[in-house]
């Protein structure tokens, strides 16, 4: 005899994401877009670089140009704020 919190099985595609809940409901997400490890080292690297020149130009705003390097690394900073705020939604 079973009870209304039988677990039933359920076929989940891999790769996922499972979350968990505090009200003991799981759910899964499946991801299409998967990075390797070595582009989200990358990644990281540029990042990091692009926060070093950001932060120097705030600084030392008079001493840095407005390059090609410096724009696109404002907007590599702008686009992951706005991922990340779009995960956190």
């Amino acid at each position: 005899m079973g009870s209304k919190n039988d677990l039933n099985p359920i076929e989940i595609p891999f790769p996922n994401i499972l979350i968990f809940y505090d009200n003991k409901i799981a759910t899964y997400s499946f991801e299409k877009t998967l990075l390797e490890a070595s582009k989200i080292v990358e990644d990281e690297k540029e990042l990091k670089d692009a926060i070093s020149l950001v932060r120097t130009f705030a600084e030392y705003p008079d001493r840095i140009a407005l390059t090609d390097s410096f724009i696109k690394s404002l907007k590599l900073l702008a686009d992951t704020v706005e991922s990340q705020m779009e995960e956190v939604k």
